[in-house]
This record gives C-alpha cells, structure tokens and sequence, in this order.
C-alpha cells in the first residue's frame, strides 16, 4: 500500500509540533543541500549526505501567514494536511 500525496494538494504541514498554512501551490520536494553566496557559476554546494554526489531529499514552502520560506529535510516533517 502507498500514501502517496500529491504536493500540490499539501495546505499544512507540521515541524516541531506546530502546524504551518502554505500558501497555494508553494510546497516542493528537492535536493536539501546548502550552498555559498557567490555567482551562480561559482557556487560551492553542501551536502550532507555521506557519499559524494548524492544529496539528502528536501523540501520548501512559502509560510502563508509572514510570506517567509521555510526549508528542510524531509525528515523534519511530522504530518501533513492535504485537501
């Protein structure tokens, strides 16, 4: 059986036992890594993970109530809600 769970259905999502509203199709799944404030060209990307080359699987989402971003490994996550 699969949970599967369309991302752009997601409207809350829970870390750290607070629950946090989405602003509309904002919420994506991607590579979690870090990366240093020079040109694009240039920059120097920070993985976690322990072979070189893969990354860890990440997520992204614009906070509904203040507009921020909020980041951070998929493991963070605790539930979601999805309409």
């Amino acid at each position: 059986m699969s949970l599967g769970i369309p991302c752009n259905s997601i409207i809350e999502v829970m870390i750290g036992n607070k629950w946090y509203l989405i602003e509309q199709d904002s919420f994506v799944l991607d590579a979690y890594e870090y990366w240093t404030d020079k040109s694009f060209s240039d920059k120097r990307f920070f993985s976690f993970a322990k072979e070189s080359g893969v990354t860890y699987e990440g997520f992204s989402f614009r906070d509904a109530e203040d507009g921020g971003t909020i980041a951070g490994p998929v493991t963070s996550i605790q539930a979601v809600k999805y309409a």
